[in-house]
């Protein structure tokens, strides 16, 4: 039975909602250079949880389910970082703070009661971290197994700490673990295990990664292929260090940096950067379409030549054509697509707003149809028809066109990860 609950930010996933299939041309661009990260995936602390779950699976899979062991330690980790450091950022963050306001003794249970998430399989580190940690090499491909790698880590680095801080007790976790339900008070007798796990999956400030730990996840996380390595080396330091967004200007930056050490890098770099220049004012422009239902096409263009005019005359027309391969390969079984796209980007060249809206209008009828579904919008007798109404957006002006930054190409994961362990 359904139900309705305030809603977790961190089980929101980017790019749920696609209708133009832009996420499968930033997605194939993006792993031509980022090839283990996700959008999500940027918590080496995280990464760090999900290896420890997997151990316990090792452990305990004879006499349980792997699923609901993992779910089991996730929900333990959650509780204890959070109580233990409560500007915490976990997945769950929500639940985990409203039962831990209650009482400080909670249930740990793979129940759908007791998860911390609507459904913790898909929204939580199962879901969301098995895939990268396998591609970064810490979890086996074919089974829910650690890496030679990852288990000589983790019985280095983890398991001696967690039973120098909790001495008895962190041998006992796995035992816990094994059991279907069980209830915790974080004040009371589990509370010296509580602190060492949370200690243990700590980010700084709140804790220092020791260099064995540095030098693992540089390995793993960043240095995952030699040109990964590279666009790490050549990062301009404003996102190294972090707290600054991903722009057009640093992205330009960054390839510039990179020409010398790697010139095919550079040109992935610039391919991102043209890529952007289109795809991010047309996600807005169609999410600005979506709010215009009923009014009259000419209008609608008239807004726009006033909006942007000729913002995009200096488009690079002939690096976006170049990267037609790319969004063949995005479309799938979509025909014709990389030709729907070259028009989109010359009809925004030449400002011809009316034949861009209608192209876009053939983009999502093709994208909706390939999913078996119905177009988002279209234009009937002169004026915008919209299926999948929402509240109008504003348009970027002209003058912000060029800071313009909508997707991720897995580039500012690689950053945050980057700021986290060299920061």
């Amino acid at each position: 039975m359904p139900f309705l609950t305030k809603l977790d930010p961190n089980a929101q996933i980017k790019g749920s909602r696609d209708p133009l299939g832009l996420q499968g041309i930033w997605t194939g661009l993006g792993r031509r250079i980022v090839s283990n990260l996700t959008t999500v995936s940027t918590s080496v602390s995280d990464f760090a949880a999900t290896m420890l779950g997997y151990a316990f699976v090792e452990q305990l899979e004879n006499d349980n389910s792997a699923v609901e062991i993992f779910l089991r330690w996730e929900q333990w980790a959650a509780y204890s970082r959070v109580h233990r450091h409560s500007g915490s950022v976990v997945r769950g963050v929500e639940r985990v703070r409203a039962r831990l306001n209650e009482n400080s003794s909670v249930v740990i249970s793979a129940a759908r009661q007791h998860q911390i998430l609507s459904n913790q399989k898909t929204y939580g580190l199962w879901g969301l971290y098995s895939m990268p940690s396998r591609e970064c090499g810490l979890i086996e491909h074919r089974s829910p197994r650690l890496t030679d790698d990852a288990r000589v880590f983790v019985e280095r680095e983890y398991w001696p700490r967690l039973q120098s801080s909790a001495g008895l007790r962190a041998k006992k976790l796995a035992e816990v673990l094994s059991r279907t339900h069980y209830k915790i008070d974080l004040d009371g007798a589990q509370k010296q295990l509580v602190s060492a796990i949370a200690d243990l999956l700590a980010t700084p400030p709140h804790r220092q990664f020791t260099s064995g730990e540095r030098d693992f996840y540089t390995e793993h996380l960043l240095y995952r292929t030699p040109q990964q390595q590279r666009a790490v080396n050549t990062m301009p330091k404003e996102l190294a260090l972090g707290g600054t967004a991903l722009t057009p200007a640093l992205l330009q930056s960054w390839s510039r940096r990179a020409e010398s050490k790697d010139p095919d890098l550079a040109m992935k770099l610039k391919d991102v950067l043209v890529a952007e220049s289109v795809l991010a004012p047309i996600a807005c422009l169609f999410s600005r379409l979506l709010g215009c239902d009923g009014r009259p096409l000419r209008d609608v263009v008239a807004d726009l030549n006033k909006e942007w005019g000729q913002a995009f005359s200096k488009l690079d027309l002939d690096t976006f054509d170049e990267l037609r391969g790319a969004i063949r390969e995005a479309a799938g079984k979509r025909q014709g697509s990389d030709i729907k796209w070259l028009a989109v980007a010359h009809a925004m060249q030449q400002a011809d707003y009316k034949a861009l809206i209608g192209l876009l209008c053939e983009i999502n009828a093709s994208v909706m149809d390939h999913r078996g579904g119905a177009r988002w919008i279209n234009i009937e007798n002169g004026k915008v028809k919209v299926h999948a109404f929402e509240a109008p957006r504003p348009l970027p002006s002209a003058n912000d066109l060029a800071n313009l930054w909508e997707h991720s190409y897995f580039l500012d994961s690689l950053a945050t990860v980057t700021a986290t362990l060299q920061g």
